[in-house]
């Protein structure tokens, strides 16, 4: 009978050891997955609103060279060659890129507006162009006292802006389509440079 009770006092115990090693094992697991979503967070943070704009353009221009690399090889294209088509499809690229980055800008600054805590307003002296005339209306959006007219002619320039890009795009692309072979001619088409 003792026997029987020491056995079960000594199983008890036991099974109050083992789960106690188990929540203590899995602490500082939880703990490291704390600190990386913590990290993530700051990093993302970071990427949002510290990146220095130097910096960002200098990564557009590292992505736009390995993307001209990569239509070289596709192409087949001596470096010759893709010498003479690149200020022409750079030009493509920087233009289909600000109506890219309209929508973006777009799409975040509604976000912002419906109940975000910047109101769709961003910083605007960094800004030109279409971007800036859209941050400045995406502002005029979240602002209480704006009227009717006020955000009528904001969009309107807007508009304007947009469309001179979209002409000045199209120009491009069709300049660039003078140089380029058939086979050229529909991977642009595929990749989406030109229509």
């Amino acid at each position: 009978m003792r026997n029987k009770q020491l056995i079960c006092g000594l199983s008890v115990v036991l099974i109050i050891l083992m789960a106690a090693s188990m929540v203590i094992a899995q602490q500082p697991a939880r703990a490291q997955r704390g600190q990386r979503d913590q990290g993530a967070q700051a990093g993302q943070r970071g990427m949002r609103g510290n990146m220095d704009p130097a910096q960002m353009q200098q990564m557009q221009q590292r992505m736009q060279e390995r993307m001209m690399q990569g239509l070289q090889e596709q192409m087949g294209m001596s470096d010759a060659e893709m010498t003479a088509i690149k200020p022409r499809l750079t030009k493509v690229m920087e233009l289909r890129q600000e109506l890219r980055g309209s929508q973006f800008r777009g799409m975040m600054g509604a976000r912002g507006a419906r109940g975000g805590d910047r109101g769709g307003q961003q910083n605007t002296p960094n800004l030109k162009g279409l971007a800036k005339i859209q941050s400045e209306l995406n502002a005029l959006i979240a602002k209480d006292g704006a009227t009717a007219a006020q955000i009528k002619a904001k969009l309107t320039e807007y508009r304007k802006a947009r469309e001179k890009i979209q002409q000045n795009l199209a120009a491009a692309q069709a300049n660039l389509l003078k140089v380029l072979t058939v086979k050229q001619e529909a991977l642009m088409v595929m990749r989406g440079y030109c229509d």
